[in-house]
């Protein structure tokens, strides 16, 4: 007989695996999006060296009050996958306050613009 603070418990069936409910539910469906999710997220850690997490909630809504009744059991997942740096171009702010790629204190190397080249071929 166990006791704990005093209370003596009765005999309580062992509870299901978690495991066997995830692989079950809704046809393996879920257990197969899931083992997808964490795949994926292991391959983004691996290729950026940066921490990432899968979180897995099981949502239980009950149909009605009673023993016997019918619960709605759902998984909510979400990824924090790492990503890599995105990338960044230099830009100076030209006097309106827009971004540029010219320094606007060095004058420009072509004072005037460039002619379009022709298409046509020369002989050599």
């Amino acid at each position: 007989m166990d006791t704990t603070s005093g209370e003596i418990l009765r005999d309580r069936p062992e509870p299901r695996e978690l495991a066997s409910l995830l692989v079950e539910h809704l046809n393996g469906r879920t257990h197969a999006e899931l083992s997808r999710e964490l795949h994926q997220l292991l391959e983004a850690v691996t290729a950026h060296g940066k921490k990432g997490s899968l979180v897995i909630a099981i949502n239980i809504d009950p149909t009605s009050a009673g023993e016997h009744t019918p619960v709605a059991i759902s998984f909510e997942s979400t990824v924090k996958a790492p990503k890599a740096k995105a990338a960044s171009a230099l830009f100076f702010i030209d006097s309106d306050g827009n971004p540029t790629q010219d320094n606007p204190s060095q004058p420009s190397l072509f004072a005037r613009p460039v002619p379009s080249q022709s298409t046509e071929l020369r002989n050599v």
